[in-house]
């Protein structure tokens, strides 16, 4: 035909070697333009061999000219882009991959150079919180919760968290959804300290080096970052983001300056990755709306890119922060983990073989490291926070050990942060310790007023200043209202005029504190890195320190200064006697305790244990505390008062030996993680002869395995948390053959394993031949009985045709297809009228396990609309069980379930099917009191009653769905001391649990639970009303 003629001629045209060279001198010389005339004569050469097309002499010319001037025009734009990018890149790599510490370089004692951020960074494992797609509950057609291996019997599956690195998670998001925009979009969410703008950074220097694969995105695409700071971002509410980037890069980077639609031919085309750090740092509500807003514009804008957010995970799901845009389907949302041992030791190696030039140097500063931190456990601990960890590294670093205790750990930090790293001082570098910015103060003034500043920030909260307070415990101070603050201390301090004091507070604050961008007129300034940072800026105008544990400690330490200054030990027994047991000032009685001369150590454990706290017989929150106090330091009370140690440790190992129904179950856990705590300190030879004493003597069980638990060849964790069953060839091999068992649930439990988190990858590579494309259609349909089809959807639905495929198996003869593809259309996630009309038809099919498969997918879908409610409401009433328990379930996820659906759901409590019955009280309970409305009394007076069901489970169910449901009223409260005495434990421990729940804003509930404890002491189940009130006393 004529229009295949054209392109023929055209493909012969442009592919001739002449043109073709023509083509290629404006990529291979400046201003260089194809020869017109050369190109008309070899188009007219060419055409002569395609008769049909012709062309006209006096098109030729104009079309050529016309193809010229374009062509040369979008070839100058495409290489001013491409040097324009790497000119970005050099800079990023420049500017972004030195590593910073509080604000400071590092490494730079060792040379003339600072460690890059690609040297020594540390991939963190995530949590998925929102994962890509719900785990199919298939399980409730199994009849055991086991999993067969073939060949092999069956055997119990051993559950666990699945965690990965962020990059594995975004090449299976990748994978999954390849053609998914909102498969793009990642919130990240982590603690203080854990690392998320480290993480963000590596991210863009990673593009920047051109190593995409390194963070999990694919390695032949022309990736573009773009790295916001939020915090700088929102102090220019007049610019855009897209003006913000550009500003950034031109004036931060220093990037010679940017061509015109340099950031949208990337945007445009799907190519960059936009890293949003710290949308936490949004304090203002009306600052944060307009910040959800512009975000939310952005991406709508350009929707094809990846979208990463980093939050402090408290500020994101606090519901008095705006963020709502960010809750929805669209973003997956991960949560970074604390380092393992795995984590830290890849840590240290990478930190000392990047620093240390002579590598067998390198390797025993490390094995050093490694060793002093498996020595010293508490220390280890806090290694598993980052930002700590690169503490404990570099004080290691630069004094060759480590403290023996935290609080000595602490005070070499602060040291650390409040002096300069340098060895030479430097006019242009403000540092306290060469005292180049300070007019009156100097180090020592320094560090008082920080001891002086931790103790006046740790009382705010117990001034009920708690909007000021962060979840964690930090308290976050107004920037004038510490100037002031600082200023009047100064004032005091060295005796000068006030005004003098407050200049002097100014350029004490810069210096401390770390500020990542100084501001200009409507101008984003290049970055200031200040060299020290013991504070942080929080929002636009708020401070903290950067870790809470910097505000436990030097309120301790100004509360050891005044006792030591007023030579009156009274002070620090004040403090024992005010904050014993408030959780906001735990740590900063531990530590101050930790560091207490013997005498005054006894004096003060004294105190705690006469303390005579509320309900003390019962909760021993008094002997928990003291005995946490010698986890600490334990050395000071052996050698003051060796027998008071011994009566301590003598009541632990009672209570260790103890009924756990008559002590509590929590009682026991603590007393538990206490001892073992103490087997990592000096005395640990003291509990293991007490625990040896009391099995001997009494020939106790619980002693003897606590002994044997305590002992010093402690057993590993889990194998199978420490082999991941991806890195395991045979385990993985036996679940690829168990795809072509003969038994169907063999085959599906199998499928499950293969694409579940479990697995460290995901990957075609790791097992090509499982992994199918679905343009195999044929294929798969003749083998879908050797393979799960949903699982193959998970690991690759990129297919246009997979869904209109998988509705003609909804037809299928076999119930097996039919089921499978249900499966996997609410797998794909792809909502449209066929598919839930298909669905909805699936309700109706005469195998049961296609209208169960049917019900999953459209709750799946979300699919909550009338005509769905109604074909629901139906399958109350289904024949089978499963099919009734499942289609409650859905209902119970309905946001306006309405009266009709509430009554269908309050008569299944009262249906002869126990699983029914418990199905119901489960998705009353989801669905929650705010749904509920006026139908809420009506639900709670249908749920007491099946607090005394004859089935527990329906009882566990029904204490659930009250706790749910927030009802704390005295009738409901009663009902749940009742189940307090119920035969099975886990009755026991629900309602004990829920009671606390119910009675955090109810202040009657403890005194009601203590009345029962009283009434049941001689009971063998009063430990279930222990733990409730331990939980009420001690809320999590």
């Amino acid at each position: 035909s004529a229009p295949d003629a054209i392109a023929l001629f055209l493909e012969d045209f442009f592919q001739d070697r002449e043109v073709q060279e023509e083509l290629h001198k404006p990529l291979q010389e400046d201003n260089k333009i194809p020869l017109t005339p050369l190109l008309v004569e070899k188009f007219k050469q060419v055409a002569s061999n395609y008769a049909p097309t012709q062309p006209q002499d006096s098109f030729i010319l104009p079309w050529i000219e016309t193809f010229v001037k374009t062509y040369s025009e979008k070839t100058r734009s495409y290489l001013q882009f491409q040097l324009t990018k790497e000119n970005y890149f050099r800079q990023i790599a420049n500017r972004i991959d030195h590593v910073k510490f509080a604000g400071m370089l590092v490494g730079i004692q060792d040379g003339n150079h600072s460690l890059k951020l690609d040297q020594i960074f540390v991939m963190p494992e995530v949590e998925v919180l929102h994962p890509p797609s719900s785990q199919r509950p298939v399980e409730l057609w199994l009849d055991h919760d086991q999993v067969a291996l073939p060949g092999k019997p069956w055997q119990p599956m051993v559950t666990q968290r699945a965690q990965k690195t962020l990059a594995q998670y975004l090449l299976a998001l990748k994978t999954w959804q390849a053609n998914s925009a909102k498969s793009r979009k990642v919130m990240l969410l982590g603690a203080p300290g854990s690392g998320k703008t480290t993480l963000m950074n590596y991210v863009a220097v990673m593009l920047a080096q051109k190593q995409p694969e390194a963070i999990g995105l694919a390695p032949d695409i022309d990736w573009l970052p773009i790295l916001i700071d939020i915090r700088d971002w929102v102090e220019y509410s007049d610019i855009s983001i897209l003006e913000y980037a550009r500003q950034f890069a031109e004036k931060t980077l220093l990037v010679k300056s940017l061509p015109k639609g340099f950031f949208e031919h990337w945007l445009e085309d799907g190519r960059t990755v936009i890293l949003l750090d710290g949308l936490d740092q949004v304090t203002e509500p009306a600052k944060g709306e307009q910040v959800v807003g512009q975000i939310k514009d952005f991406i709508q804008q350009f929707p094809n890119n990846w979208v990463i957010i980093t939050s402090d995970n408290d500020r994101y799901s606090n519901s008095n922060t705006p963020w709502e845009f960010f809750w929805n389907e669209e973003f997956y949302r991960y949560q970074l983990q604390s380092f393992d041992d795995s984590k830290i030791e890849e840590f240290i190696q990478r930190w000392y073989y990047s620093q240390i030039q002579d590598k067998a140097e390198a390797q025993r500063l490390k094995e050093s490291l490694s060793n002093l931190l498996s020595e010293h456990q508490q220390i280890k601990l806090l290694a598993q926070n980052p930002l700590l960890l690169t503490i404990i590294t570099l004080i290691h670093r630069y004094h060759f050990r480590l403290p023996l205790e935290r609080y000595q750990l602490y005070d070499q930090a602060v040291d650390l942060l409040l002096t300069s790293w340098d060895n030479q001082p430097d006019i242009n570098k403000p540092d306290i310790s060469n005292n180049q910015k300070l007019k009156y103060l100097g180090l020592n003034d320094c560090r008082r007023l920080m001891e002086r500043l931790g103790y006046w920030m740790h009382t705010q909260e117990s001034k009920k200043e708690k909007d000021k307070k962060d979840k964690e415990g930090k308290i976050v101070i107004n920037r004038d209202q510490l100037i002031a603050w600082f200023g009047r201390e100064i004032q005091t301090l060295k005796q000068i005029q006030l005004y003098d004091a407050k200049a002097e507070a100014k350029r004490l604050l810069n210096l401390i504190s770390v500020r990542v961008a100084a501001r200009t007129e409507h101008r984003v300034a290049a970055r200031t890195e200040h060299r020290t940072g013991i504070l942080t800026q929080q929002g636009l105008d708020g401070y903290a320190f950067i870790h809470k544990i910097f505000q436990d400690y030097l309120c301790a330490q100004e509360i050891n200064y005044q006792a030591d200054n007023e030579e009156n030990f009274d002070i620090i027994l004040t403090h024992i006697q005010d904050y014993l047991h408030d959780s906001h000032w735990q740590d900063v009685l531990l530590l101050l305790i930790a560091q207490l001369k013997p005498k005054k150590a006894a004096k003060a454990i004294q105190e705690i244990l006469n303390h005579g706290s509320e309900y003390e017989s019962w909760l021993h929150r008094d002997l928990l505390f003291a005995a946490t106090c010698l986890t600490e330091n334990p050395q000071p009370l052996k050698i003051a008062d060796n027998s008071l140690l011994q009566k301590i440790l003598a009541a632990l190992v009672t209570l260790a030996a103890s009924d756990s129904r008559r002590v509590g179950y929590q009682i026991h856990q603590q007393v538990f993680q206490t001892l073992s705590d103490l087997n990592q300190t000096e005395i640990k030879l003291d509990v293991l002869q007490l625990l040896k004493d009391r099995a001997n003597s009494q020939k106790d069980t619980q002693s003897q395995e606590r002994q044997v638990e305590l002992g010093q060849n402690q057993l590993g964790q889990n194998q199978l948390e420490q082999n991941q069953l991806g890195q395991n060839p045979t385990v993985l091999k036996t679940f690829l053959a168990g795809l072509e068992d003969k038994n169907n649930t063999v085959r599906h439990q199998a499928s499950e394993i293969l694409t579940s988190d479990r697995l460290t990858s995901v990957t075609k590579l790791d097992y090509p031949d499982y992994y199918l494309t679905t343009t195999e259609h044929t294929s798969l349909q003749k083998n879908i009985q050797n393979l799960s089809l949903s699982a193959i959807v998970r690991l690759d639905n990129t297919s246009e045709s997979l869904v209109n495929t998988l509705l003609s198996w909804l037809k299928d003869d076999d119930a097996t297809i039919r089921s499978e593809a249900a499966l996997a259309l609410g797998e794909l996630d792809q909502v449209s009228e066929p598919v839930v009309n298909s669905l909805l038809m699936g309700l109706n099919d005469k195998n049961a396990r296609v209208r169960y498969s049917s019900i999953w997918a459209l709750g799946k879908l979300k699919q909550h609309g009338k005509t769905v409610v109604s074909a629901l409401l139906t399958r109350l009433n289904d024949q089978n069980s499963r099919v009734r328990c499942l289609s409650a379930s859905v209902l119970g996820k309905l946001e306006q379930p309405g009266e009709t659906v509430v009554s269908a759901l309050v008569t299944c409590l009262k249906d002869k099917d126990s699983d029914l019955r418990c199905a119901a009280a489960t998705a009353l309970g989801q669905l929650g009191n705010g749904q509920l409305g006026n139908l809420s009394e009506t639900v709670i007076s249908a749920l007491l009653p099946q607090l005394e069901d004859q089935d527990s489970d329906v009882r566990c169910a029904a204490i659930k769905a009250l706790s749910q449901l927030g009802n704390s009223s005295q009738v409901v409260i009663t009902a749940l001391l009742g189940c307090l005495k119920d035969e099975e434990s886990g009755v026991r421990a629900s309602a004990a649990e829920t009671l606390a729940e119910l009675g955090k804003p109810s202040s009657y509930v403890s005194s009601a639970v203590a009345q029962w404890i009283e009434l049941h002491q001689a009971s063998d189940y009063v430990g279930s009303g222990i733990d409730a009130l331990w939980n009420l006393e001690n809320p999590k």
